[in-house]
């Protein structure tokens, strides 16, 4: 059920390259044409100053963030659990992925589709999404059917009902989306051979989707059993945007989720050993019809104790890859002329260490071997880069800050950027400070962070060739 028009990246509107890491999705970068319409939308965001946000707990664990937005009488119903493709057992590669498809095959008292019949009746929208460390449900309709949504997901969270044949169909769905995603594009297939590599021991190098042969053994005990690990409302995380009161609220949510039994559930990441080489991946294909370039790079996260590097992190990826502000792009594809484009791309929303991507295309006639050498020597130089022109620092913290006021706007995007940021390791107080944080970003912080981050033996330099 994962809608495409997610997987951009980003802490606000994104959760989603997690979900299917298309190398489309990594050469995404904010655009900021923004319409008479939208800009004013935005600066009322700006205005409020923050999300004025909310959480309570309730009695069986279950937590709920209220974010209050009173604009229209609309509200986003968005249930996270914590679980992801990173938590799958090993042989069960794309088992998250596949189950949040079968979320939707009903249940005793709701069967087949009553749930999205629903939706399409009062004019509602819902989906779903998958990544690597969480899995996640929403629908956004008039805020007089919230109730009707929390009885609904309500049920379906313990009294789901799977048959085998709707196992093996949903599972037909998900050979199909492999193959049309990924086995049929070979960028897609250079980063997953990227990540497999750069990745010695984590999940996060095995694709979320899952491998093709490990996708056709999965069985209805599968599904069930990790339905039964992993679906309780002392895993989940609800977040409610939108036209409703707080004490209307968790009236609501004590009603439907509070009367929920629940039970503890342990996550087991594996952990990665010390990263002590250089890796490069060379990768030919008939079907490509223009080399590429892509670099990754271990790179800290929300969940990891480098959390407070982020926002400088988040930064840098806008400062050297930001579309045609970017530094990259002035200096290789304007002044150099060695690459035809070139971004760079970066999302702290993870538990585990995550990934910095570079990726680039060059000009005809020009090597990748020259392209590289030459991305190599502009990061180098970065720290004098920046010093040498402040004003690269200043505009890519206003468009991050403009990007992140975006992301915020509306109901669905608000609930999308709280839920992805709690999900993964940050705090509310994060989230509402985030500005401030950008701004505070210094220099020296870029230059740190920089280091920190393009070392060699952490990375993972790919190329893919064309094969005539």
């Amino acid at each position: 059920m994962s809608s495409w028009s997610s997987l951009a990246r980003g802490w606000g509107a994104t959760v989603a390259l997690r979900a299917r890491l298309s190398f489309t999705a990594i050469a995404w970068t904010w655009a900021l044409t923004i319409g008479v319409a939208a800009m004013s939308s935005l600066l009322t965001v700006a205005q409020a100053g923050s999300l004025n946000s909310q959480i309570f707990e309730l009695a069986n664990g279950m937590k709920v963030i209220y974010v209050p937005d009173r604009r229209l009488p609309i509200v986003t119903h968005m249930l996270w659990y914590r679980v992801g493709s990173a938590d799958e057992e090993p042989g069960k590669s794309g088992l998250a992925h596949f189950f949040e498809h079968l979320m939707f095959k009903g249940t005793p008292t709701n069967p087949g589709d009553s749930y999205a019949r629903f939706i399409g009746d009062v004019g509602g929208e819902l989906n779903a999404f998958t990544s690597y460390d969480f899995t996640a449900y929403y629908a956004t309709v008039g805020s007089a059917h919230l109730e009707r949504i929390m009885e609904l997901e309500a049920d379906r969270m313990v009294n789901l009902a799977l048959t085998p044949q709707q196992v093996a169909v949903e599972r037909e769905v998900i050979v199909e989306e492999r193959r049309l995603r990924t086995d049929n594009n070979p960028e897609a297939l250079l980063l997953e051979q990227a990540l497999a590599s750069l990745f010695l021991n984590h999940r996060y190098g095995i694709p979320v989707i899952g491998w093709m042969h490990e996708i056709r053994s999965w069985t209805q005990e599968d599904a069930l059993s990790f339905y039964r690990r992993w679906y309780t409302p002392s895993n989940a995380l609800l977040v409610i945007s939108g036209d409703i009161d707080f004490e209307q609220l968790r009236h609501l949510a004590t009603k439907h989720y509070g009367k929920l039994a629940a039970y503890a559930v342990t996550r087991k990441r594996a952990t990665e050993p010390p990263s002590l080489a250089e890796r490069r991946i060379v990768m030919k294909d008939p079907r490509v019809g223009r080399p590429l370039w892509l670099r990754l790079y271990l790179a800290p996260s929300h969940g990891t104790a480098d959390r407070p590097k982020t926002i400088a992190i988040e930064i840098l990826a806008e400062l050297l890859g930001g579309g045609p502000t970017g530094i990259l792009h002035r200096r290789l594809v304007m002044e150099r002329r060695l690459a035809a484009d070139v971004s760079a791309s970066y999302d702290p929303a993870a538990i585990d260490e995550t990934m910095f991507a570079i990726n680039a295309i060059p000009k005809p006639g020009v090597a990748l071997e020259d392209l590289e050498r030459a991305i190599d020597e502009e990061l180098n130089a970065l720290a004098k880069t920046i010093s040498n022109n402040p004003a690269d620092l200043t505009r890519a913290r206003q468009k991050l800050i403009m990007a992140d006021l975006q992301a915020r706007d509306g109901t669905y995007k608000a609930a999308l950027a709280v839920g992805a940021a709690l999900a993964t390791g940050a705090a509310l107080p994060d989230i509402e400070r985030r500005q401030d944080l950008i701004s505070a970003v210094t220099p020296d912080d870029i230059a740190v962070a920089a280091r920190d981050l393009f070392q060699p033996t952490r990375s993972v330099t790919s190329l893919l060739l064309v094969d005539r």
